[in-house]
């Protein structure tokens, strides 16, 4: 009798990669964040747990200021997108907003408020966390004591909104411009300054995680800063504070500065204000429209007037000192960086006090003081005041801000200062000599940008004593302001051996236009070539400094640019891209007597830009770049990433391919073997 054999089991199939990385949501997560938004929407077609999953990425990052972005435009304008940016309110981290959003936002939250008050909280608009039902009932007769606005209540599309309690970053700009009048989500109360700036300020109290802020605040009364003085030590998670404050400067404001400073939280590590006189903008300019009346209510302001005084009335200037409250909680033990613009009309003891309560402080940007003001005794006070002070920028051109630069590099104790950075240096060659004899063996970032008037002997003083730079750059408003001669930079030893960034002009001796019987141009006539006596002088000359800039081993990005004569045939300045140093880019060639000294370059393994005056399309280079260079750099320097050879202009590539200028085929033999090597270097323009 046959016995029926029974089924094997069915084999167990295993998950495929696929199934596998998708269940995996951190995995998931972490690469959809590469993703733009409308790839991250396509996404989220497909499937409900990938809907799940990518969804919030769609929402944590918001831009309403521009009215007219695709993103404002689809979140704001229909009801279905206005419903599910509620339902995903939770998800929202960024947002970057204007006057518009912000007012509106509010008025939701109102709606939103009052509903549930009317409801007794019996619906969820994430309001429970923060708010009590007293709350409730005060918030909807009107938070922050701002009543409801009649204009706004005639806006149809408003509908409740939670709190965006995982917001971390909140960008607000006071501009508002006409075009905002005419977007559905516009609400009247958004063009009365007094009234949106206190919604904002109610609106960040419910933010309990927003870690950055950035502001502009237009202040016209006492009554302003000290309501920004009562927000401020409530956002206990705040790390970074960057307001920009317009007012009439011709006002006492001497308390503005120290007011915020003080009002900030302990959390906070970075604290940058800037200063603007509202009288620097006309009219059509200021972002703030002071007497406006609701439309349709003919006697709005002076009637709002009559019932309150934090409502709008005309335009006013501050006829009030200054005398926010001060918060003297305890000192700002996180703050690193601190960028007042001005301490101008502040007091020596206030400032003396402000420093005080920045124990902690290492990045220093030097503020503007009023005039006359005792620099030596206002660094002095930094000094003992932030002991760990290691980074001080100048930005301005202010010749008090040079001179307090300079007394703050002679207070901070020596071998300590490690990064300056000077923007608009103006001369002197004091500035220098201290910086390096008090701290050249720790300095390693030296900026100097936009200055004239650099010694060669000052430059040449960094390259002998700076043995800790790392970086340096000297970047003239103009060319050959601030240069080094070819003697000065050769006849000392350069101990910034470990230099990583370096940008400087050479002043190397050539003129332009060069003599007809220049070296390259007799290369096409005599066979081999012999350099006159001029010429072996000024090579021997560049040899050595091509030694001294190829030591330094640990180079990754450098800059050189040559500055040059020029002759009484060109009237107007030259520019560094129309000329190269003699001989750099070239290899040697005993047979025909071309000098060239590309291989004294060769020890610069870790460089990914060179950019400057070595341009492959000079009259020199033209004639002694060839085949064997580019095979030579695609060999020595494997990390290039960016090489200024060819011209970035197209016109120039235009003539070159038209008449026949430059048949070279060597560029596009490197590009080929180089694809992601750019030969064009940097826009000109940038």
């Amino acid at each position: 009798m046959d016995h029926q054999q029974p089924p094997p089991p069915p084999t167990q199939l295993r998950p495929s990669a696929c199934s596998r990385f998708f269940n995996i949501t951190e995995l998931v997560l972490s690469l959809a964040t590469l993703l733009d938004r409308a790839v991250i929407a396509n996404l989220c077609l497909t499937n409900r747990r990938i809907n799940c999953i990518c969804t919030p990425l769609l929402y944590s990052v918001q831009d309403f200021f521009m009215a007219t972005t695709v993103n404002t435009a689809r979140i704001l304008n229909t009801p279905e997108a206005r419903s599910a940016f509620a339902r995903n309110i939770q998800n929202v981290l960024h947002v970057n907003s204007g006057p518009m959003f912000a007012s509106f936002y509010y008025n939701c939250l109102l709606l939103a408020y009052t509903t549930a008050s009317s409801q007794n909280l019996e619906q969820d608009f994430s309001l429970r966390p923060l708010l009590t039902a007293t709350e409730v009932e005060r918030v909807a007769r009107g938070a922050a004591g701002v009543p409801p606005v009649a204009g706004d209540l005639r806006n149809t599309i408003m509908m409740p909104m939670g709190l965006m309690t995982n917001l971390v970053s909140f960008t607000y700009y006071a501009y508002f411009g006409s075009r905002f009048l005419k977007h559905p989500a516009f609400v009247f109360s958004a063009r009365i300054p007094k009234i949106r700036q206190a919604q904002i300020f109610w609106i960040l109290q419910q933010c309990p995680h927003l870690t950055d802020l950035t502001m502009d605040l237009w202040l016209s009364k006492e009554q302003e800063l000290v309501s920004l003085a009562q927000v401020l030590p409530k956002l206990r998670s705040l790390k970074r504070l960057d307001f920009t404050v317009t007012t009439d400067l011709s006002k006492d404001w001497s308390q503005l500065v120290p007011t915020l400073v003080f009002s900030a939280p302990g959390s906070v590590e970075y604290l940058e204000m800037g200063l603007d006189d509202i009288d620097y903008f006309d009219f059509d300019q200021i972002p703030v429209i002071w007497d406006e009346q609701d439309p349709q209510e003919p006697n709005s302001t002076s009637a709002a007037r009559d019932r309150s005084d934090q409502l709008p009335g005309e335009m006013t200037r501050p006829r009030d000192v200054w005398t926010g409250e001060r918060r003297q909680e305890q000192p700002l033990m996180h703050l690193r960086r601190l960028h007042i613009a001005s301490f101008a009309q502040v007091s020596p003891s206030d400032i003396a006090a402000i420093f005080a309560h920045c124990p902690a402080l290492v990045e220093l940007h030097i503020p503007d003081l009023d005039e006359g003001a005792d620099v030596q005794r206002v660094a002095r006070h930094i000094a003992e005041s932030c002991p760990w002070i290691t980074q001080v920028f100048q930005h301005g051109r202010v010749v008090d801000d040079r001179q307090l630069t300079l007394e703050i590099v002679r207070a901070i104790e020596e071998q300590k200062l490690e990064v300056l950075l000077f923007l608009g240096f103006l001369g002197g060659d004091d500035l220098i000599p201290v910086t390096l004899q008090r701290h050249s063996t720790v300095l390693r970032e030296l900026r100097l940008k936009d200055c004239i008037r650099l010694s060669s002997k000052s430059i040449q003083t960094v390259l002998c004593t700076g043995q800790g730079l790392e970086v340096f750059r000297i970047e003239p408003s103009r060319p050959a302001m601030s240069c080094i001669t070819l003697e000065d930079a050769i006849t000392v030893e350069w101990v910034c051996k470990g230099v990583k960034q370096l940008r400087l002009e050479f002043k190397i001796g050539a003129t332009i236009p060069p003599s007809p019987d220049v070296y390259y141009k007799r290369l096409e006539k005599e066979l081999p070539l012999v350099l006159t006596e001029d010429e072996r002088a000024q090579f021997s000359l560049l040899e050595i400094l091509y030694h001294r800039i190829g030591a330094l081993v640990e180079l990754e990005h450098l800059d050189m640019r040559a500055v040059v004569e020029c002759n009484d045939e060109i009237p107007f300045q030259y520019s560094y891209r129309d000329v190269s140093f003699p001989g750099m880019l070239s290899l040697r060639d005993e047979i025909v007597g071309k000098p060239g000294y590309l291989d004294l370059f060769g020890g610069l393994k870790k460089l990914r830009s060179l950019n400057g005056s070595v341009r492959a399309k000079t009259d020199e280079t033209r004639v002694t770049v060839g085949q064997r260079e580019c095979e030579w750099l695609n060999e020595n320097w494997p990390l290039l990433e960016d090489v200024d050879l060819c011209s970035y202009r197209p016109r120039d590539e235009f003539l070159d391919n038209v008449h026949g200028r430059d048949q070279r085929t060597c560029f596009a033999w490197l590009k080929k073997r180089r694809p992601k090597l750019n030969l064009k270097g940097p826009d000109p323009v940038m």
